[in-house]
């Protein structure tokens, strides 16, 4: 018997939740390998079981891969990527997938501003951070009490 996609994604999101993230790519791969096209859950699930420990390369790199094994990277994929970015510092790279998802025509929610300004607070980078807490607002984004503690991180 041959494991669907769908096989696959089970057994990848629960790689992700187990943080198990070596077998989820190696499962990504052996899809990949099989002939089988992942789609967006499978890699979604692989991005987050990266993003779960803090590997943003493998994320951005996951990401960028997608669409050439024809998944379209969602509002998910991207979150999961910037959260990684967050955990490893890396603003900057935070900021390009913003830049990124406004171009792909992506939807931003409150966990991809909360994750970017979680990002700068991180590197104390706090003129960006009050930058996309006032982009948030001028998209009527309502803000919550981790926006507030990401933006207050950012000035201690």
């Amino acid at each position: 018997l041959t494991p669907s996609v769908e096989c696959y994604g089970a057994a990848i999101s629960a790689c992700e939740k187990g943080q198990k993230w070596q077998q989820a790519l190696a499962l990504l791969a052996e899809i990949r390998r099989s002939g089988l096209l992942p789609g967006s859950v499978c890699c979604n699930a692989a991005v987050s079981a990266c993003e779960k420990t803090g590997l943003w390369p493998q994320a951005l790199e996951l990401l960028q891969w997608m669409p050439k094994g024809r998944a379209v990277p969602t509002t998910v994929s991207y979150n999961a990527a910037i959260s990684a970015c967050e955990k490893g510092k890396a603003w900057t790279c935070v900021l390009g997938l913003l830049t990124e998802m406004s171009q792909a025509g992506v939807s931003r929610t409150i966990v991809t501003y909360n994750a970017a300004i979680a990002a700068c607070g991180h590197s104390k980078i706090w003129n960006v951070a009050f930058v996309l807490l006032e982009s948030r607002q001028q998209r009527s984004f309502a803000t919550d009490v981790i926006t507030h503690m990401a933006v207050l991180d950012t000035c201690e």
